[in-house]
């Protein structure tokens, strides 16, 4: 499935809970910059129109300019932030996050926020990327949440070259690629 110009979040919403499926897992993924955040915050707005409980975490990136300089977590049930990285004065090369220096205190924060999430209509998980799909690492509690199915519609964003690996995890009902010509 692509979203394009046509396909609004209202419409996607549709299209998805027209399925029916419990417990029903969308994979997004899509290059950096390519709209996967952006999809779900408009999903989780068009969720809260409906009255669904919506539960999780966001990623937003952190721009100086065009520059970006961070990377936020954001608890999607109350909006609270908290910066989870910022750039390396330099790119270390044998470590996970190469780019990106992160603050496991705010790792720690996500981890309790979705192992102690309740049951809600939708999941979203922005994002699992190679800390957590080849290290073992980050938030692990994102996987753990995935497993437990405790949603009906579960959105966990991925990239393209985490994307088979998740889908040997799980069933996946819906993979949505946000890669402009996709």
């Amino acid at each position: 499935m692509t979203p394009d110009s046509t396909n609004s979040p209202a419409v996607l919403l549709d299209e998805l809970l027209a399925r029916g499926e419990p417990a029903q897992l969308v994979l997004v993924t899509g290059e950096s910059g390519s709209g996967k955040s952006t999809l779900c915050k408009g999903l989780i707005g068009e969720a809260r129109k409906r009255g669904l409980i919506v539960g999780g975490v966001l990623s937003p990136p952190v721009f100086d300019g065009s520059e970006k300089v961070g990377i936020d977590l954001e608890d999607v049930a109350t909006g609270e932030r908290r910066r989870l990285a910022h750039l390396r004065l330099r790119m270390l090369e044998n470590a996970p996050t190469r780019k990106w220096a992160l603050d496991e205190t705010v790792l720690c924060w996500g981890n309790d926020l979705l192992s102690t999430l309740p049951y809600c209509d939708m999941l979203v998980i922005d994002e699992l990327g190679p800390l957590e799909l080849n290290y073992n690492e980050g938030l692990l509690e994102g996987l753990a949440a995935v497993e437990r199915r405790g949603f009906g519609l579960g959105i966990v964003v991925v990239r393209p070259s985490l994307l088979a690996k998740a889908q040997q995890l799980w069933p996946v009902d819906v993979v949505i690629d946000c890669t402009p010509g996709h």
